[in-house]
């Protein structure tokens, strides 16, 4: 009778946490300072729908792909021509885009399960906040000191995020071919 019991508490105990799931979550601070208190739940896979949380996931990763592979294009270029002002502008436009996006896309995916460290959405935040002061910066003679060292961490860094990209879908896959992990983490 008492394990009866027990099995019954375990199973409605996972039907409260299948209802949690589903409850409308407001997006962090980040979200809300740009789109205001939305509920960013997405519906489950399981639902059939055309925009599910793997799609949103699966886009949010193709975003960052495309967007590295455009940001070391773009640093490398730069760092052949003469400094422009045009050009060095529209290059931070791209990263505060890159990093805006990018958070606002892991405010989505965090409360739908994706595994996201607090860490990573931080760094995007002083990534987003740098960005902007390096769009402010006069191009005075410090800038064009500085300007090579900042377009070669551009490059890395879109470098770095190609690599981590092409690691983690075969990581994905490879876990989630061996039933080891959701498509959302």
């Amino acid at each position: 009778e008492l394990s009866r019991a027990k099995e019954m508490e375990t199973v409605s105990e996972e039907h409260i946490d299948a209802g949690r799931k589903e409850l409308p979550v407001v997006g962090g601070w980040f979200f809300r300072v740009f789109l205001g208190n939305v509920n960013v739940r997405l519906p489950s896979d399981a639902a059939k729908n055309e925009f599910t949380k793997t799609k949103f996931k699966n886009s949010y990763v193709d975003f960052k792909y495309h967007m590295s592979i455009l940001i070391s294009a773009f640093s490398f270029l730069l760092l052949i021509i003469p400094s422009n002002t045009a050009f060095d502008l529209l290059h931070t436009l791209i990263l505060v885009y890159f990093y805006v996006t990018l958070t606002l896309r892991e405010s989505v995916l965090s409360p739908n399960g994706s595994d996201i460290r607090a860490w990573w959405t931080i760094q995007h935040y002083i990534s987003t906040f740098l960005t902007i002061v390096m769009m402010t910066w006069s191009p005075d003679e410090h800038y064009k000191s500085f300007r090579p060292q900042f377009l070669w961490d551009a490059l890395f860094q879109g470098a770095g995020g190609i690599l981590q990209v092409e690691y983690q879908r075969d990581r994905i896959y490879v876990m989630v071919s061996q039933v080891k992990a959701d498509p959302m983490t």
